[in-house]
C-alpha cells in the first residue's frame, strides 16, 4: 500500500541526502529501521492493522517468556539469563569517530550488566 511506497521513496531519499552530507555512518541505521519497518508492513494491509501488529510486538504488559531486544530497548531492565548474540559487533563495525566509539562502549556495558544470575555469548558462526 501508500506506505510501503513512501517508505522506500523516504529511505532513497534520505541515504542520498546522508551520502552527501559524508554522514555515511548513519545510513546503514537510516536503511534499518526503514527495511524492519517494511517488514513489518509484511501482510498488512492498512495502517490500522500496521498500528495493531507493532503493538502486539512492543507491548510491555506481558513480561512472560523469551524477550528479544535491542540494547537500547534493554536499559533498565534485568533477567535472570541474558544472551548476547553477535557480541563481536560490540563495538558496532560502523563507529568510526571517538564518541560513536564512547557510546558503544557504553551499550556494551549495558549488555553486560543486564543479567542478574547467567549471562550466555551466542558467536556467529
Amino acid at each position: 500500500y501508500h506506505l510501503i511506497k513512501k517508505a522506500r521513496d523516504y529511505k532513497f531519499r534520505e541515504s542520498a541526502k546522508l551520502e552527501r552530507a559524508g554522514k555515511t555512518g548513519q545510513i546503514q541505521a537510516l536503511q534499518d529501521k526503514v527495511d524492519t519497518l517494511l517488514a513489518l508492513c509484511n501482510g498488512t494491509e492498512d495502517l490500522t492493522e500496521l498500528r495493531a501488529r507493532i503493538n502486539s510486538i512492543f507491548n510491555d504488559t506481558e513480561k512472560r517468556g523469551v524477550i528479544l531486544s535491542s540494547v537500547h530497548r534493554a536499559k533498565g531492565d534485568e533477567a535472570e539469563r541474558v544472551w548476547i548474540l553477535k557480541p563481536e559487533l560490540m563495538p558496532h563495525p560502523m563507529a568510526q569517530q571517538e564518541w560513536e566509539l564512547e557510546q558503544e562502549s557504553n551499550l556494551k556495558y549495558v549488555a553486560y550488566t543486564r543479567s542478574k544470575n547467567k549471562l550466555i555469548f551466542v558467536q556467529s558462526e
